[in-house]
């Protein structure tokens, strides 16, 4: 009898450490996806938050982006390539967020 309750204590051991296993990868899978699509799309929000913007500004302020790669063309020729990532962080860390709680 003891044999019997010690190997389903060992099953239920082996259970749980693959389930909390899972999780932690899932977790890790979601944290770096978050990030890598924080940092990628970093510059389409740079330049998408710059042309809702413009209107606002007053005629001689105004950046006058025609479209999104002319923003990132300019920023990068203008202001130099790292300005496409301004505010990354609290985008990534926004992001890890997002997807780390979205796991089942």
């Amino acid at each position: 009898s003891s044999s019997s309750s010690s190997s389903s204590s060992s099953r239920t051991s082996r259970t749980s450490r693959t389930a909390s296993g899972s999780l932690l990868v899932s977790l890790s899978s979601a944290t770096i996806a978050g990030l890598i699509g924080a940092v990628a799309a970093n510059p389409a929000d740079v330049v998408l938050v710059r042309m809702q913007a413009d209107p606002h500004w007053e005629p001689s302020r105004r950046r006058g982006y025609t479209n999104a790669f002319n923003g990132i063309a300019r920023i990068i020729n203008e202001e130099g390539v790292g300005r496409l990532w301004r505010g990354c962080v609290p985008t990534v860390i926004r992001a890890v967020l997002v997807t780390s709680s979205q796991i089942p």
